[in-house]
């Protein structure tokens, strides 16, 4: 789990194709195109974003639900509902998303960076 983590941290930092400021807004569906970590706590996606950037694996991995933390990876075929999303600056390119499952009702989600998030159209309802 530590390589895939890290792995994914320096995806999102270096690699993954930016949301526009603004183009990702509450209600919207989304999916991360090379998948990504969301936290339950913003401050916990702060921590473990520092740690990847640092190199600090052990670290990362402990954070993760798999380890006693509240972070996990979320794989690019999920499907999300964006339910706050934040940019301090209007031409910035990152923000940050509260997100739950696409079918879902709460007043919390977890967080996650907007890099390499992309609108996608809802399923319809049988």
């Amino acid at each position: 789990m530590t390589r895939i983590a890290t792995a994914a941290v320096a995806a999102l930092i270096v690699a993954a194709a930016p949301a526009l400021a603004g183009s990702i807004k509450p209600e919207m569906i989304i999916r991360f195109t090379k998948g990504t970590i969301a936290c339950l706590s913003r401050d916990h996606l702060e921590e473990i974003m520092i740690h990847g950037v640092k190199g600090e694996a052990t670290k990362m991995q402990a954070m993760m639900i798999d380890h006693g933390g509240d972070c996990l990876m979320l794989s690019p075929a999920k499907r999300l509902k964006v339910l706050s999303a934040e940019y301090n600056d209007p031409d910035s390119d990152v923000g940050i998303l509260e997100i739950v499952g696409e079918d879902k009702t709460t007043l919390k989600g977890a967080w996650a960076l907007s890099l390499g998030a992309e609108n996608i159209t809802p399923r319809r309802k049988k």
